[in-house]
């Protein structure tokens, strides 16, 4: 009908006698035989496909087909629907799903910004007052106690690196990916 032929780029009259098998994708022909048989068998399906317009591109269509007796001949009636639109609605539905993840993980940083001034200050005055210490031993009149001065400068090392690891926790949290849901033990995650 006009319709089909619109769908798939043809003009009036200019699909007739167009067998599905010509605007069937690579990989939904080989399906096609065992659908037409059970269809002619009596089995109502509906499926979702590929078909080439006329201009060779390819689009995604949802088929219901049934049998049908027109003059004692068993025929196959099939309704197609062309699914661009909605695909594409849904892919800009997750884009925007996406971005509202985003966001929210972006009002989630905002309510821990206390938590993470406490996280990083508390290394960084462990980091100061170790520091201190090397100073005043170093500037000192009294003999350097290099035990004493490699264990704090180990510390000071030690903190910066937990703070550095703090700042890629927070830097990977906030970086814009896609959600990618994942299975998690719940009793860990309360845990």
């Amino acid at each position: 009908n006009s319709a089909t032929e619109e769908m798939h780029g043809y003009g009036p009259g200019e699909f007739d006698g167009v067998h599905v098998s010509a605007v069937d994708a690579p990989e939904d022909a080989p399906l096609l035989p065992e659908r037409l048989r059970r269809i002619a068998n009596g089995e109502r399906l509906s499926f979702e496909v590929s078909h080439f317009r006329k201009d060779g591109s390819l689009f995604p269509v949802q088929v219901r087909a049934a049998r049908v007796i027109v003059d004692g001949r068993v025929c196959i009636l099939a309704i197609s629907r062309d699914l661009t639109d909605q695909r594409r609605s849904e892919a800009l539905l997750r884009e925007k799903e996406a971005q509202l993840a985003h966001v929210a993980r972006i009002s989630t940083i905002g309510e821990m910004v206390s938590g993470i001034a406490h996280e990083l200050n508390q290394p960084l005055y462990t980091i100061q007052n170790y520091a201190h210490a090397c100073g005043h031993m170093l500037n000192s009149n009294d003999e350097i106690d290099r035990d004493k001065l490699a264990e704090w400068l180990d510390q000071i090392a030690c903190t910066a690196e937990y703070a550095g690891e703090v700042l890629m926790r927070l830097r990977n949290f906030v970086k814009r990916a896609p959600v990618e849901p994942t299975e998690v033990e719940l009793s860990e995650t309360v845990d």
